[in-house]
C-alpha cells in the first residue's frame, strides 16, 4: 500500500480550468496539505477522479464530517434511508487518507446483508484505499488474519484460535469491513488494534446500552466514532440517548 520503491512520485498539482493550480493527491502526502476545517465549495479533485458526483447535501455532509473529525467530536450521520450515508462515509474516510490526515486503520461494522454493498461503494468512491472484508467461518478468518492483517510474519500467532495483534506490527489494510457478530466473536484480535475511526452502520442496533455489542465496542481503542442511522428517533428519546452515551459517555451519563 506504500507503493513500489523507487517509483517516481506523481505531480501534486495540475492546471485548473481557470488557469491556476489544483491540488492532486495520487499518493497521500507525509504532511497534511489540506486543513480539515476548511469547507469545500465543490467536491475535491480526488472525488472527481472516481467519476462520481456528490449531491450538494452530500458535500455538506462531507464538510461536516471532516470538521467534526478535526474538532475531535464523535458524530451521528442521520440522513434518511436512501440519501447516501454510505457514500458520504466512504468519501470522508478517503479524504482523511488522501489528504494525509490518517492512513487508518478504519473499522466499518455493518449488517452482514449490507457488506457486499459497502464493498461495491468502496471500489467506486475509495479506490485507492486497501479494503479487507473480514467475514466467514473460523478457517476463512484465520487465512484472512494470516495474509491480510499485517506485512510482518508472526504478527498474529497462527491457528484457529484468535490471539492479539502485536503492538509493533504494521497494519496492512486501510479499512476492515466486518459484521456486528464478528466484532463480538473476535474481540481479542480486533480489540487489540488501535483504530483511527469506527463506523457503525444502522447504529440503532446500539439502542440498548446493555447489549453485548455495545459493551464490547466500548472496550475497543477508538480515536473517532461515527454512527450511521436513518432512524435516530425511531421509537423514543431513550434510544437516541444510548447512541449519545456510546459516543461521549462523559457528557451523556
Amino acid at each position: 500500500m506504500m507503493g513500489e520503491e523507487g517509483r517516481p512520485a506523481k505531480k501534486l498539482f495540475r492546471k485548473s480550468k481557470k488557469g491556476g493550480r489544483e491540488l492532486r493527491l495520487d499518493r497521500p502526502p507525509e504532511v497534511p496539505l489540506v486543513d480539515p476545517n476548511c469547507k469545500f465549495d465543490s467536491q475535491p479533485l480526488y472525488v472527481d477522479e472516481t467519476g462520481g458526483s456528490l449531491h450538494a447535501y452530500q458535500l455538506e455532509g462531507l464538510n461536516w464530517l471532516r470538521f467534526s473529525w478535526a474538532q475531535g467530536t464523535d458524530t451521528i450521520l442521520a440522513d434518511e434511508m436512501g440519501l447516501g450515508k454510505t457514500v458520504q462515509t466512504i468519501v470522508f474516510l478517503s479524504s482523511l487518507y488522501k489528504e494525509g490526515h490518517s492512513q487508518g486503520p478504519f473499522l466499518v461494522s455493518a449488517p452482514l446483508s449490507t457488506i457486499i454493498n459497502w464493498e461495491r461503494e468502496f471500489e467506486l468512491w475509495g479506490p485507492d484505499m486497501y479494503v479487507v472484508t473480514y467475514t466467514g467461518d473460523k478457517e476463512s478468518r484465520a487465512v484472512i488474519r494470516e495474509n491480510e492483517f499485517s506485512f510482518e510474519n508472526n504478527a498474529i500467532r497462527g491457528g484457529k484460535k484468535v490471539f492479539k495483534m502485536k503492538k509493533e506490527a504494521q497494519i496492512k489494510f486501510h479499512v476492515l469491513l466486518t459484521s456486528y457478530e464478528l466484532v463480538t466473536i473476535d474481540q481479542a484480535i480486533l480489540g487489540s488494534i488501535q483504530w483511527a475511526c469506527l463506523v457503525v452502520d444502522e447504529a440503532h442496533r446500539l439502542k440498548n446500552n446493555q447489549s453485548k455489542f455495545f459493551r464490547i465496542l466500548n472496550g475497543y481503542p477508538l480515536q473517532h466514532k461515527l454512527l450511521l442511522t436513518g432512524t435516530p428517533l425511531q421509537n423514543n428519546l431513550e434510544e437516541l440517548f444510548h447512541l449519545l452515551n456510546f459516543l461521549t459517555p462523559e457528557r451523556f451519563k
